[in-house]
Parts: C-alpha cells; sequence; structure tokens
C-alpha cells in the first residue's frame, strides 16, 4: 500500500459527497483483479502518480491497460507527463507529495458537483454525528 492511498480514499469520499457520483479508491496492483473490466469508452480514471519508484513503474502499465480498455485517464503527476490529460503539481518530498495532490482532487470534486447542480455544502446523506 502506498503512502497516497490514504489520500485516494479520502477523496473518493470527497467525490461521492460533493458530485454525488460513484467513486472508488483502487492501490494500482489491485486494479487488475475486477476493476479493469468496469473500463470502456470514454470511462474516466484519476490516478494519483505514486512517488515511489516501483510503484511509478506499475502505475504507468496500468495506466496503458485503461487506455487500452477505451478509458480516459487523468493523472495527478510532479512530473513531465505524456498523458492526455495531466494535472501537474509542484514537486515535493514524499511525505509532502499526498497535501499536494489534494488541492487539484478537492478542485475536481468541487467542480463536478458544481456541474451536476449538487448542493455542495450540504450533501443529501451527510448527517451530524453528535457525541457525548
Amino acid at each position: 500500500m502506498g503512502g497516497i492511498f490514504g489520500l485516494a480514499c479520502k477523496k473518493s469520499a470527497s467525490g461521492k459527497e460533493a458530485a454525488d457520483l460513484q467513486a472508488e479508491d483502487i492501490e494500482t496492483g489491485e486494479s487488475r483483479h475486477g476493476p479493469i473490466t468496469l473500463v470502456s469508452n470514454g470511462y474516466p480514471i484519476v490516478m494519483i502518480n505514486p512517488y515511489e519508484e516501483d510503484a511509478k513503474a506499475a502505475s504507468t502499465k496500468i495506466a496503458e491497460l485503461i487506455k487500452d480498455y477505451g478509458g480516459e485517464v487523468v493523472k495527478i503527476t510532479s512530473e513531465k507527463d505524456q498523458a492526455r490529460h495531466a494535472i501537474q503539481i509542484p514537486s515535493t518530498i514524499k511525505y509532502l507529495s499526498p497535501i499536494a495532490s489534494a488541492v487539484p482532487l478537492q478542485l475536481l470534486a468541487y467542480c463536478l458537483g458544481v456541474a451536476r447542480k449538487q448542493p455542495i455544502d450540504k450533501p443529501r446523506a451527510l448527517v451530524k454525528a453528535i457525541t457525548a
């Protein structure tokens, strides 16, 4: 499990809440075991480029596989990327990488919510928890 998986979990929840859409957090290695079967022409996938060198190679292979199935990959990366859709973030030390990646993911959730005319500040299924 890479250091950015926690971010993927949190931001997929943000996408569900803000934009009322299906979003899943999937580790790179797990995407070949089921999730890839959902990909078809135009299917959007947002990938956070990992900072671990061995994980970068696996991530690149999965991105190519998604493209082969007709999916559209949006990569969030600090490197020069030849991807059709890439969101460039500042290069930083690995421990701050999730913070740099969080900003475009939050903006993406917000913009999708606005485009889908969702109540961004009051997601329909979000309830306030009160503890004593």
